[in-house]
């Protein structure tokens, strides 16, 4: 810090910088302290994570840019001259800005230390010589700024000029220096010597230094508070492996330890988080717990002896009572964070990745981090980067089962923005320092991408490029994964940088199936993106044939039924390929559709036909079967199992499809009552019809279909009374399982709908006892008319 004023000196370790200043030149090239000294006084307006403490040229010059904005703003008076000299680090640019830094921040000017009057007399040996002053032109910021040739040829041409000049001016001033070594000796001049000069007298002016008494801060904590600090800071170092003693001392050193004044009006997270453990545990699972710890350290201590259910239901209460305290506490104090993040890094550590445990601790930890940037955007992340993402890098590296779920959590604590998104990727690519993880990691996240910006996309096609050509399948299988998500990029075109990569594509067909499997899924992705009336989309098409055509695994036509299912609305001409395969190769499509196991599949991250395909789409081409073959009485099990996917998760039918919606119920209506009997199909016909009449944009069709008499079709009973006959009034009696499913239905329809649905339902079983009341005796219906009875007379 040599060449700093002392005041200056002083005004800096106050202000508590992450790093002191060693070398002034350089330390204030990237701007970064710079940014941190004025993020002390205007801390709504600047971010210090959008600056990156680095030392390339291009980040120094994004740093200074992102500062000159902010200087413009509030009409700070600095200078683009004296920036360009700072970034390039000439010798004396620095000690200017700061000082010009400090009086526009502090209204104070800088005492100038006392001159010594001298003669600006160098000595020939200290002046710089030709080359040495081309070296120093060649460093100055203008020159390295336009960074042209021909420009550094004329800078240079003039440099050596302007010495050349200097030295015929010393030949007038100082001839001695210019006699030859021969002819000097010859006059007898054992040395050659230098014209003399005049000592300069040891005068100096300018005002005296007072020199001010250093006051020493007083420390306010005590010494139990500071060993806590330590012991806190030292554990943020350690990894998430951590055995449960080490995790329990720790927790009792923060919880002893007093909250600083400033946080007083905060509970501590530990407090609540006992109180909601023991409320929702049994005595005899509180009784057991060490009474020298915490509950909730006792709680996470005994995860894998706990039942999952009753362990996941605490985690889902503390979500759902607590998540907005301990998101305050946690803004509030950054040892609240760092206790709550290490509980429930433990608890990750404890339990396995297939529990719902697992999955509802990741969760907690997603929803304290959405609360938590919901009310500070910037401040999650700072403590993420501290104390979060560093326990994660060897638990990514060594649990490949547990890496999708913990993934999520590294855009948890960061705004929904991709140029966020990308800080978080480099932090995240330089703490793993292992390709193939670093691409898996990058699969889950591309895929929580909402947008692209240029820069995120870049970043992520960097490493989508750099993997094509990997050693593994797996990480070659997982980049084209990523180019599915691409290819859907529409807010940046992203399909056109797939389609630049398609001969690529075409030649890694070959490979293998996971491979395959994952070139296919970026064809479906890519023609998702494309018009059907695009020239590629034909090109594609014969792709996608040969690919699931092809001999080799069975799981490439799999994959190809799961993928097609997604762009089959825009593209018809492949619905051939998908329906061939649903009715031609039932080992193939019977896993995909749930209708039998395959224990031996290795495609571990298959995704569900739900999750992808095209919803009404794939209940239109349904529908258009049943119409086109009229004398088909029962739908093929794979044609039920289709409409029940094509329903599954739906609460309401979106306005714009509840057209397609009624007519695909109408047209199937007749085929799906005659599938209730079927003990295979009973639940899934269950839950279609629950579909249909509990919204209320279907409801009043659905009634029609299902409870009324058609007396133009001559028929004196509802479709649903035929049903019920068959099953309980029957010749022969009917399966229980259908039985059992029917009575659900109905149960649920009373239980959850309107009374108008509920009056349909006591109607069916009055009509049903009337016709059959020997059947409907003793029977489960009676008893689910009771229900229905004491149901419709509550208020």
């Amino acid at each position: 810090m040599s060449g700093l004023p002392r005041e200056i000196l002083k005004w800096m370790q106050s202000l508590d910088l992450s790093y002191s200043v060693k070398n002034v030149k350089r330390d204030f090239s990237n701007g970064f302290l710079v940014a941190e000294i004025f993020s002390r006084y205007f801390k709504k307006d600047l971010d210090m994570h959008s600056f990156d403490n680095g030392t390339s040229i291009q980040k120094r010059q994004d740093n200074w840019a992102q500062l000159e904005k902010f200087f413009v703003k509030k009409g700070i008076p600095i200078q683009r001259v004296a920036i360009e000299s700072v970034i390039h680090c000439q010798a004396g640019a620095s000690i200017p800005l700061i000082t010009q830094i400090y009086t526009i921040l502090t209204n104070k000017e800088i005492q100038k230390p006392p001159t010594k009057l001298e003669d600006d007399y160098t000595p020939p040996f200290a002046r710089g010589t030709a080359t040495t002053k081309i070296k120093d032109r060649m460093k100055d910021a203008d020159v390295i700024v336009k960074n042209d040739m021909t420009n550094n040829v004329n800078q240079a041409m003039a440099t050596l000029e302007q010495h050349q000049d200097d030295l015929a001016a010393e030949k007038l001033t100082e001839p001695q220096r210019f006699i030859p070594a021969a002819a000097s000796a010859n006059r007898g001049h054992g040395h050659l010597r230098v014209a003399p000069r005049k000592v300069a007298q040891n005068e100096f002016s300018g005002p005296s230094v007072q020199f001010k008494k250093v006051q020493v801060k007083q420390l306010d904590e005590s010494v139990a508070q500071l060993r806590a600090a330590h012991s806190l800071s030292t554990g943020r170092a350690g990894e998430g492996s951590s055995n449960k003693s080490m995790m329990s001392q720790q927790s009792n050193n923060m919880t002893s330890t007093a909250v600083p004044q400033q946080y007083s009006n905060i509970k501590p997270s530990m407090d609540l988080l006992n109180a909601c453990v023991v409320g929702n545990l049994d005595a005899a699972t509180v009784s057991s717990f060490d009474p020298r710890k915490d509950a909730v350290v006792c709680f996470v201590e005994s995860l894998a002896a706990l039942d999952d259910k009753t362990a996941s239901n605490v985690f889902a209460t503390i979500s759902k009572r607590l998540g907005g305290a301990i998101a305050e506490n946690c803004l509030a104090s950054p040892k609240e964070f760092w206790t709550f993040f290490n509980l429930c890094w433990t608890a990750t550590t404890l339990v396995k990745a297939n529990t719902k445990v697992f999955r509802c601790v990741i969760s907690l930890l997603e929803t304290i981090g959405a609360q938590m940037v919901e009310r500070d955007p910037y401040v999650p992340l700072a403590l993420f980067f501290d104390f979060g993402i560093p326990k994660m890098f060897d638990a990514l590296k060594r649990d490949a089962n547990k890496l999708p779920e913990l993934t999520k959590l590294v855009f948890a604590f960061s705004v929904k923005d991709a140029d966020e998104h990308v800080k978080v990727i480099r932090v995240l690519r330089e703490g793993l320092k292992d390709f193939p993880t670093m691409v898996r990691c990058l699969n889950v996240l591309i895929s929580m991408e909402t947008n692209f910006s240029p820069q995120s996309l870049d970043l992520y096609l960097y490493f989508i490029c750099s993997g094509l050509k990997h050693s593994s399948p797996s990480v070659r299988s997982t980049c084209v994964h990523m180019l599915a998500s691409v290819a859907t990029a529409d807010d940046c075109q992203g399909y056109k940088h797939v389609v630049n990569l398609l001969d690529q594509l075409e030649a890694m067909a070959k490979d293998t199936w996971e491979v395959q499997c994952a070139v296919l899924h970026t064809y479906c992705a890519l023609l998702s993106a494309l018009p059907p009336r695009d020239p590629l989309c034909k090109q594609l098409y014969q792709m996608v044939e040969q690919l699931i055509n092809q001999k080799g695994s069975p799981l490439v036509a799999r994959a190809g039924l799961v993928y097609l299912s997604q762009c089959i609305s825009q593209h018809f001409t492949l619905k051939d390929v998908f329906m061939d395969i649903l009715t031609n190769s039932p080992e193939i499509a019977n896993p995909v559709l749930g209708l039998s196991d395959d224990n031996k599949n290795p495609w571990k991250d298959q995704p569900k036909l739900s999750d992808v395909m095209d919803r009404v789409a794939i209940a239109t081409m349904v529908s258009e079967h049943s119409n086109k073959n009229s004398n088909l009485d029962n739908l093929p099990p794979h044609m039920v199992k289709l409409v029940a996917l094509s329903l599954q998760g739906i609460t309401k039918f979106p306005a714009a499809e509840v057209s397609h919606w009624t007519g695909i119920f109408e047209s199937l209506i007749n085929h799906l009552l005659v599938e209730f009997t079927d003990p295979t199909f009973c639940e899934d016909i269950s839950q279609i019809f629950y579909t249909f009449l509990m919204d209320p944009s279907t409801q009043d069709l659905a009634r029609a279909k299902l409870f009324q008499t058609d007396e133009n079709e001559g028929n004196d009973v509802s479709p649903l009374c035929g049903v019920l006959k068959l099953l309980f009034a029957g010749e022969e009696a009917g399966d229980s399982t259908c039985q059992k499913s029917i009575v659900m239905f109905l149960t649920r329809l009373v239980k959850e709908s309107k009374s108008e649905v509920g009056d349909s339902v006591a109607k069916l079983l009055e009509s049903f006892a009337e016709l059959h009341r020997d059947q409907f005796k003793g029977s489960m219906l009676e008893k689910l008319s009771v229900l229905v009875k004491n149901e419709m007379a509550k208020p």
